[in-house]
């Protein structure tokens, strides 16, 4: 039980990085249009170049990283989302993966421990996080610096109300 606390915890973790840049990322920018939906990708990546791989800069590190062309998840992937509190009280988005987001995101989650995942939204690397721990879950906490009004129009762009 232990065990399945600490990973729900990892996975957490992981997966508010992940969506944490979904979130930094409405800041700053125009808003898209009325009933555009951002562009949302994660993909397998890594600090050194690779056969196949396309050079993106990380916007939250400036680092150049090397980024697969092959799409793990996308806005295809979310059932739901909505605006919530953190843990901290802050402003958050909770995203709801469909099954076979799910499942593709555990798969890949597994497969790729102490690898890099580039969060990417319209066409920009948002974060790249080092995948700690499989993530089972489809539940996940998008929280980063961002306002009520931000993480609401976070989650109705990624399909929530």
């Amino acid at each position: 039980m232990k065990i399945q606390a600490n990973m729900m915890i990892k996975a957490r973790v992981m997966v508010g990085l992940f969506l944490f840049v979904l979130g930094a990322c409405s800041s700053g920018q125009k808003a898209p249009a009325e009933n555009a939906k951002p562009t949302v990708e994660v993909r397998l990546a890594d600090r050194e170049s690779r056969d196949g791989f396309t050079a993106m800069t990380d916007a939250g590190t400036g680092e150049t990283i090397s980024v697969s062309p092959e799409i793990t998840l996308s806005n295809n992937d979310i059932m739901s989302a909505q605006a919530i509190a953190d843990s901290e009280g802050g402003p958050a988005v909770e995203a709801v993966l469909n099954l076979l987001g799910t499942q593709k995101f555990a798969i890949f989650t597994s497969n790729h421990i102490g690898e890099m995942a580039a969060v990417i939204v319209n066409g920009q690397v948002v974060s790249a996080p080092v995948i700690r721990a499989p993530i089972m879950k489809g539940r996940v906490i998008i929280s980063g610096k961002f306002t009520q009004g931000e993480a609401e129009g976070l989650a109705r762009s990624l399909g929530g109300d």
